[in-house]
C-alpha cells in the first residue's frame, strides 16, 4: 500500500528518446543545431549512433566547465534505453589548415626526435630521407605536423622502421 503522492510508476516514452552530453565549454560557440554527432552507446558495443544535435543548453556547469548538449538520433533507435551511458564525438572544423601524417608514420627516437621517412623521386628513382618533424595534436588516425614537412610532400606509412636512408623505394600502394 502506498500513500498519497508517492510516486508508484514512471512512465517513459520511448518513441521520443534524445542523448545529451556534456561537452567542454570552450566549444559552446561553435555548436549548432542540426550538427551531427557520432554517439556510442556503451551497452551496444562499437556500433555508432548517428545523432543531431537539437540544442546547446546555454548553462555552465561551474565545477566541470561544461554545458549540455542535447541531441536526438537520425532514425529511430530502439535499442535506446532510458539512463544508458554513451560517448559522443563531434567532428569541428579546428578554424586552421596544416599538415597532417597517418599515426604509423612516425618514428620516434629514446633521444626524443620524432622523423617521417620522406619519399625524393628524382629522374633516375625515388629514394629515402630521413626528416625531422615537430609533432603536434593526434585526431582520427592522424598527426599534425607542426614543423618540418610540407603539405604535399609523400611519406612511407607502412615498413618505414627498416629504411634506410638513401634507399630506393617503389611509389605505390601495395597490400
Amino acid at each position: 500500500m502506498s500513500k498519497p503522492g508517492t510516486a508508484v510508476l514512471e512512465l517513459v516514452a520511448v518513441d521520443d528518446l534524445r542523448i545529451d552530453f556534456d561537452v567542454p565549454q570552450a566549444f559552446f560557440a561553435r555548436l549548432a543545431p542540426g550538427m551531427e554527432v557520432e554517439a556510442r552507446l556503451d551497452m551496444l558495443g562499437a556500433s555508432p549512433l548517428s545523432t543531431t544535435v537539437l540544442t546547446a543548453v546555454p548553462a555552465s556547469d561551474a565545477q566541470s566547465r561544461t554545458f549540455l548538449l542535447v541531441t536526438r538520433p537520425a532514425a529511430p533507435a530502439s535499442a535506446l534505453i532510458r539512463g544508458m551511458s554513451a560517448r559522443g564525438r563531434i567532428c569541428l572544423d579546428a578554424g586552421v589548415l596544416g599538415v597532417a601524417v597517418p599515426r604509423d608514420a612516425l618514428l620516434r627516437y629514446p633521444d626524443g626526435r620524432t622523423t617521417v621517412r620522406v619519399v625524393v623521386d628524382d629522374a633516375a628513382a625515388a629514394s629515402v630521407r630521413e626528416r625531422r618533424v615537430e609533432s603536434g595534436s593526434g585526431f582520427d588516425g592522424f598527426i599534425e605536423i607542426s614543423a618540418g614537412l610540407d603539405a604535399g610532400t609523400p611519406v612511407v606509412v607502412r615498413g618505414n622502421e627498416g629504411l634506410v636512408e638513401g634507399q630506393r623505394v617503389v611509389i605505390g600502394a601495395s597490400e
